[in-house]
């Protein structure tokens, strides 16, 4: 799944709460997507901040999942996973046994893969501690991270119903 199809399949509350997290800790961020987003579409930037804050947000998350948009896609999870969502990382690290900071930031690529039994553990403990949508969504990029792909944890996240992102 890309990006931008990850975002498709959001419920519009969830890319809305994402969206205006990302704002609450970095606007910049949030701004120059705003303004990148704007330029694709022939607007200035002004046009669309001065949108009513919901409908400012549904229309960036609307563009964001554009095929277009892909790389502005993956700049906003990334910005949502590490600033916002650190706890969940670090905790599903922690229980790899993987080392990293206290962002939850790996030193460098991922190790191989743990045992299926070990990676099962894992995905059930952050389950248990998070809301099954950012799990799933911190999951799939995690996958994309490796180029060798952690087999054990990409049938995990494609067979578990609990990980399935699908727009309600």
């Amino acid at each position: 799944m890309t990006d931008e199809e990850l975002f498709s399949r959001l419920s519009p509350e969830r890319a809305a709460g994402m969206l205006a997290e990302v704002r609450g800790v970095n606007r910049q961020v949030l701004r120059s997507v705003i303004g990148q987003l704007a330029a694709r579409r022939k607007l200035r930037p002004a046009f669309i901040e001065k949108k009513p804050g919901p409908e400012r947000l549904t229309w960036i998350a609307a563009e964001l999942a554009r095929p277009s948009n892909a790389p502005l896609s993956l700049e906003i999870l990334h910005v949502w996973l590490m600033e916002c969502r650190q706890p969940m990382l670090c905790a599903y690290l922690d229980a790899l046994g993987i080392p990293h900071d206290e962002a939850g930031t790996l030193e460098g690529a991922p190790p191989t893969e743990p045992s299926a039994e070990t990676v099962q553990k894992a995905v059930e403990a952050i389950l248990a501690a998070f809301p099954p949508d950012e799990v799933a969504i911190y999951l799939r990029l995690f996958l994309r991270m490796d180029r060798a792909g952690w087999p054990a944890l990409a049938r995990i996240v494609e067979s578990d119903e609990r990980l399935l992102i699908s727009r309600p």
